[in-house]
């Protein structure tokens, strides 16, 4: 029977030189497989393989970012001269929930 080293988050964030909640939030929406053994959350060691392999762009360009992420990535990439700032007060705006007035207006 093979060996499975378990890593604590913290153990994993170090490795993937990451911060620990970003693990947590890999946990919580299943991206990253673990177990619990009383109220301790270990992750195999190699879970951190298979996401590292799950996370890698296909090569036909398909990008697998949604919400914010997806939208600064856009924004990144677009030829328009589109500055940081930009993309830090439209990522504001999303998260407070708020939408500009021309956002609001039907489109023609």
């Amino acid at each position: 029977m093979e060996r499975v080293e378990l890593l604590t988050v913290d153990e994993v964030a170090i490795r993937l030189k990451c911060h620990p909640q970003t693990v947590r939030r890999w946990i919580w929406s299943g991206k990253l497989r673990h177990v619990k053994a009383g109220g301790l959350v270990r992750v195999p060691e190699n879970a951190i393989r298979l996401l590292l392999e799950d996370g890698a762009r296909p090569a036909d360009g398909n990008d697998r970012r949604t919400g914010v992420a997806a939208l600064r990535a856009t924004m990144e990439s677009s030829k328009e001269n589109v500055t940081s700032k930009d993309v830090e007060d439209l990522t504001r705006v999303i998260r407070e929930g708020e939408q500009p007035a021309e956002w609001n207006s039907p489109v023609d």
